[in-house]
Order: C-alpha cells, then sequence, then structure tokens
C-alpha cells in the first residue's frame, strides 16, 4: 500500500511485531538489500511474502528454538563435565546432546533457505544473486559496499588487511602504506562498489524504516 507521497506506507498495523525482526535473521539486513539495488517497495514486498508463509515461517521459528534448546544444553553439560569427578553417563549425555544441536543445526539451515528463497521470490534476479554474494562474504571484516562483490580468496585478504591498516592509520594520524591504498583505490573503482555506496544512501533508511514497521 502507498501513500500520497508514493511510498509504501507503515506496515505496523498490518503485521504483528515478530515479522519485521525475520529479514535480519534471514540475513536481508537493511544494508544488505539496499546495496543489491532494493528499496522501500522490495521490502514491503518481503514482509508480505513472510506474512503469507505461515508454515515455512513457523518451521524456521521452531528451528531457531530447538537450536537455542540445544546449544544452552550442550553448554550446560560441557560446564558439568568441566568439574572433577564426573561420571561416564554425563559423557553419554553430552554425546547425544551434541547430535540432537548438529540435527537441530541442519533442520534450521533447511528452514532458512526455503523461507529466505520465498522471502525474495518478488525481487528481481540481479538484486537476488547481489544478496546472495553479500550472504557468502558475510563472515568477512569487510565494509558494505565491498560485500557485493565476489572477490577472490586472495583479493579478498589483501582487502581486509588494506581495510584494516587503513582504519589503523586513521586512529593513528599516520600515512596509509602505498600498497594498501592501491588495493582500496582499486575496490572503490570498481563499478558494483560505486553503484552499492549510491544504493546504501539512497535507499538504506526507507528500508530500515519498512522493517522496522515505522
Amino acid at each position: 500500500t502507498t501513500g500520497s507521497s508514493g511510498h509504501p506506507e507503515p506496515l505496523g498495523m498490518f503485521y504483528p511485531p515478530d515479522i519485521h525482526r525475520i529479514p535480519s535473521q534471514l540475513g536481508i539486513t537493511p544494508h544488505a538489500l539496499a546495496a543489491s539495488g532494493g528499496n522501500a517497495a522490495s521490502a514491503v514486498a518481503i514482509l508480505a511474502r513472510l506474512a503469507a508463509a505461515e508454515e515455512l515461517l513457523a518451521a524456521f521459528t521452531s528451528a531457531r528454538t530447538d537450536c537455542s534448546t540445544f546449544m544452552r544444553e550442550v553448554q550446560t553439560l560441557e560446564h558439568a563435565r568441566s568439574r572433577p569427578g564426573t561420571s561416564s553417563n554425563l559423557d553419554q549425555q553430552l554425546a547425544e546432546a551434541r547430535s540432537h544441536l548438529a540435527d537441530a543445526t541442519a533442520a534450521r539451515i533447511t528452514a532458512e533457505s526455503a523461507l529466505r528463497t520465498e522471502a525474495l521470490a518478488d525481487l528481481s534476479s540481479g538484486t537476488k544473486a547481489l544478496l546472495a554474494i553479500q550472504q557468502q562474504n558475510s563472515r568477512f571484516s569487510l565494509p558494505p559496499e565491498f560485500k557485493i562483490v565476489a572477490w577472490n580468496a586472495h583479493e579478498r585478504k589483501a582487502l581486509e588487511l588494506a581495510v584494516a591498516a587503513e582504519r589503523l592509520a586513521a586512529a593513528s594520524h599516520r600515512r596509509l602504506a602505498s600498497e594498501n591504498q592501491t588495493v582500496l583505490e582499486t575496490a572503490r573503482a570498481r563499478s558494483e562498489v560505486i553503484d552499492a555506496k549510491a544504493n546504501l544512501v539512497a535507499h538504506e533508511a526507507e528500508i530500515r524504516a519498512t522493517f522496522a514497521g515505522q
């Protein structure tokens, strides 16, 4: 639904509050969606798909709960086993808990993949491809605009080191080494990175507001 300004109206009045937390749990964060070329209308489409996917949403929520439950159980048993005088029965309980956690984790991954696919169903193939690249890069220490590129391992490592060196140089008021400067300049000159930065400026705030139900 759109208002007189042409922008999507806030969705908080239509969907339960927990819906608005799901995109980020699926890795569809405001900056990832914006960097991929999405906008507030994309966020509306994602929330609508999630609200309609009751069975997938229930499976995802249940799988996350199971993972948390078994993780706590494993941690409790590991702590108990670290104390002197533990029994072999505790080892068996811990092995069983770890097995349950592995099964729950596999179920969560499957449920997450299914729900993410459904949530993104109305987005363009290009946007979905860029979101997938960012999901793969999510564990690396890179600025949001750099996560839009499918770097090879050598490029990514050099970029991570250059980003860290730039931060250190700025904090210590020192000149950045030329090799790191070259790596960063080359990365920032890529069309994907330029587009991502422009998209973040243009759309991240509106996506964040939409996901927050504002």
